[in-house]
């Protein structure tokens, strides 16, 4: 598990990834998902861990 610091080369690049998520996020559990991360973000900032498959999951609510 990684910090959102050691997964992204820039916090901005995160930043986005949760705004494009947040729009496209189409199901009720995909809308809960990135909340609870956004949440998560607003707690901890970049320091936050993010598993490998989280941020998968998010790339593929932006993707769908």
């Amino acid at each position: 598990m990684s910090t959102i610091s050691d997964m992204f080369d820039d916090v901005k690049d995160f930043e986005q990834l949760m705004a494009d998520a947040a729009s496209q996020a189409k199901t009720e559990w995909a809308q809960e998902f990135v909340s609870d991360i956004y949440s998560r973000y607003e707690k901890y900032g970049p320091g936050m861990y993010l598993t490998e498959k989280q941020r998968e999951k998010l790339e593929r609510i932006v993707d769908d």
